[in-house]
């Protein structure tokens, strides 16, 4: 009977396979640990970069990236104070005002007939008659102008639509305040850049006989204020209205007619250029002003008469013009 003979497994066959497999499985470890090391780099130098680069926004992105800045942000925001207590964007639309073109208008009283001059240039684009008693003067951006004179002939009509008469100029004027003083206080629009001046004939509150020249003046931050004599708006008006109260002065004094006001004013205007080195000595150059005078007047339309002479120079005599007017 023969014997069976356990030979033992080889254990050199099993511990080479352990060793294979333990050596891919170290190999597979040193992959997956140069793969997380090269994506950290990448990633860290991506993050690196996007930190190099300016904050823009993009122009069609559904997600807007917003960056604060140092500076704070009161002259943007229209309905924000700044720490000093003032609205920034008001006082950029003064500015803009202030540069439009200058606009002079001088009051004259000879013999208890109120007659006003206007002088300014290109009157034609400025002054808007909003009413049958009631002109419009506008300086500054000229397009913010027109809106102006579109709004007050809409509410004029609309306050005989309602009361029955006519608005006064004082009325009128708050109008045109109340337009501009909401525009300060609206999120999402901007103060107007011009600044307007009411001005017109009308009756007398206690005596229906006597006629009244009036005249008031707005700026874009809403203010309102009855000039008695003069006023003076555009460029260069801190240096126009002292020179129109010495005009006034003047007159009182010296009891000059209307025709030699109208003559000074005009010299005045141009003297005020030629400091300001806008007036051209040149020959062939044209430095031409508008004159525009409004005296009351009973059975005429708004009971005044309005008159404008055009292309005025500094060498025409107004005296001989308005004498044989009158």
């Amino acid at each position: 009977m023969g014997t069976i003979q356990m030979l033992p497994v080889s254990g050199k066959r099993r511990g080479s396979t352990c060793a294979r497999q333990h050596r891919h499985w170290n190999i597979t470890d040193q992959r997956f640990r140069l793969l997380g090391r090269s994506l950290s780099c990448f990633l860290l130098m991506g993050l690196f970069c996007l930190l190099q680069q300016p904050w823009t926004y993009a122009a069609h992105s559904r997600r807007r990236v917003v960056t604060r800045s140092q500076t704070p942000s009161y002259d943007r925001e229209i309905t924000t104070f700044n720490p000093q207590g003032r609205l920034e964007q008001v006082e950029y639309g003064m500015i803009a005002s202030e540069r439009g073109s200058p606009v002079a208008v001088l009051k004259h009283d000879d013999d208890g007939n109120a007659t006003l001059y206007l002088i300014l240039e290109n009157s034609l684009q400025k002054v808007y008659r909003v009413d049958d008693n009631k002109f419009l003067i506008a300086t500054g951006l000229s397009g913010d102008g027109r809106l102006l004179a579109n709004v007050l002939r809409s509410q004029c009509m609309q306050h005989v639509y309602d009361n029955g008469e006519v608005a006064t100029l004082q009325e009128a004027a708050a109008m045109l305040a109340d337009v501009c003083h909401s525009l300060t206080r609206t999120g999402g629009v901007r103060p107007l850049g011009c600044q307007a001046i009411v001005m017109g004939v009308e009756e007398a509150y206690d005596d229906a006989d006597r006629l009244l020249v009036r005249i008031f003046h707005t700026d874009p931050g809403g203010g309102m204020e009855e000039c008695k004599h003069c006023v003076a708006a555009g460029r260069g008006k801190d240096k126009l209205y002292p020179d129109l109260m010495k005009l006034w002065e003047q007159q009182q004094e010296k009891k000059v007619d209307s025709a030699t006001v109208a003559q000074n004013l005009v010299n005045l205007m141009f003297r005020i250029q030629q400091q300001e080195g806008r007036l051209s000595n040149k020959k062939g150059d044209t430095n031409q002003l508008d004159l525009w005078t409004i005296r009351p007047q009973k059975g005429r339309r708004g009971n005044m008469r309005a008159t404008v002479y055009t292309q005025v120079d500094k060498h025409v005599k107004l005296t001989d013009i308005l004498y044989k007017e009158t």
